[in-house]
């Protein structure tokens, strides 16, 4: 393949295709252009894009302003998966992620249970009725959680947040009304809302979560000031424990029509694993320990046999009892060598234990996912 080939593409609107199967567009950006890295992995250094399904995606506004695009673009090409694109003018104020970006949600978790005040409203088109006490004025930071976990944080903005963190109408203006072109799990925007009492929760948030603009959400006043609405819990179809949509979402897997049928055995399977699991747990650490044991028998051994040489050395000067302290020292170091022996035997079962577990845990996974060639339409369960 020709690298660093020049051509020549059309970008009116921001819109801009190239021949791929990857799922997003990572732009970096610097004063002569900017680079496109095409990736099936978002990139948290980078001003990411999701593609779309005709291989295309929307260049930011700001991004064509910056570097003068208005309908076309002159772009080179350096692989497969990487592009230059040529600004029509110099750029001093280079283009940068916005603040309240995060591509992974690595915030600690809120402990629901610990809230001061909570109650449930079902909402109306969308917006969420705030009770007294749980207002916090027109202007607020909020914090959209659709990754892992799954919730709105909202606290009163700040002088420093409103100067630290883009508004909505910015927000709108990178991805779109509905954030259809955001590709991270956490976003940060600053709104401004005529009427306190009530929250207009995002359409594409309630997508993300699976719930409409007329469903039933909790909402929470914790102790730090923070008011959280988050999804209603769910119970795992399979071993019916509650899966609380703030620690983690929940999931749709297919299964078949046959495991259908017998989901006491998968829920039984599920058990089994667990109690596999424990068990493959304490043998690892009975494993290193047992390493350690013999890590430490070995050093004792070697310590035996310069003992044994400075023995022998001291024998052979001495010639007095000369074979008591030789056959001494060999029974000895046999002794050793013995537990060391059984140290790897025991080591061997621990290393069985394991293929058996992951052979199980292969099972189930295959069980869960659905993998069976004579499976019907099969059936969505949450887990």
């Amino acid at each position: 393949m020709k690298q660093n080939i020049e051509t020549v593409k059309s970008c009116k609107g921001g819109l801009i295709s190239f021949a791929t199967t990857k799922k997003y567009a990572n732009i970096a950006c610097q004063s002569d252009g900017f680079y496109i890295v095409l990736s099936d992995r978002a990139i948290p250094q980078y001003i990411v894009r999701k593609i779309g399904n005709e291989n295309s995606f929307i260049l930011p506004v700001r991004i064509l302003k910056a570097y003068g695009l208005v309908t076309t673009a002159n772009i080179k090409k350096m692989s497969d998966t990487q592009y230059f694109v040529t600004s029509n003018n110099p750029v001093e104020d280079i283009p940068q992620i916005l603040n309240g970006e995060s591509i992974i949600d690595l915030t600690p978790i809120p402990d629901l249970s610990q809230s001061i005040n909570t109650y449930k409203r079902v909402m109306v088109e969308s917006k969420v009725m705030l009770k007294e006490g749980f207002r916090l004025g027109s202007l607020k930071k909020v914090v959209l959680h659709f990754g892992q976990q799954q919730y709105i944080e909202m606290t009163k903005a700040t002088e420093e947040d409103q100067n630290t963190y883009p508004t909505i109408y910015e927000i709108y203006e990178e991805y779109g009304r509905n954030f259809q072109h955001y590709a991270g799990e956490m976003l940060t925007f600053i709104k401004d809302e005529m009427n306190e009492d009530t929250f207009v929760v995002p359409k594409t948030f309630l997508k993300l979560v699976n719930m409409t603009s007329t469903s039933e959400v909790r909402i929470c006043k914790l102790a730090d000031g923070r008011v959280v609405i988050a999804p209603p819990q769910t119970k795992c179809e399979i071993t019916k424990q509650i899966i609380e949509p703030v620690q983690h979402k929940a999931v749709k897997v297919r299964i078949c029509e046959d495991c259908n049928d017998h989901l006491s055995d998968t829920e039984k399977l599920l058990n089994l694993q667990k109690e596999y699991t424990l068990k493959y747990n304490l043998f690892e650490i009975e494993k290193n320990k047992m390493q350690t044991e013999a890590d430490k028998a070995k050093d004792e051994l070697a310590s035996m046999n310069e003992t044994m040489k400075q023995c022998i050395a001291a024998a052979n000067k001495t010639q007095q009892n000369n074979k008591i302290l030789v056959d001494m020292i060999i029974e000895i170091k046999e002794s050793h060598e013995k537990e060391i022996g059984k140290l790897k035997e025991r080591i061997e079962d621990a290393n069985d234990y394991k293929v058996a577990f992951q052979n199980i845990s292969r099972i189930t996974s295959n069980m869960l996912a659905g993998k069976n060639d004579n499976y019907g339409d099969g059936l969505e369960i949450v887990v």
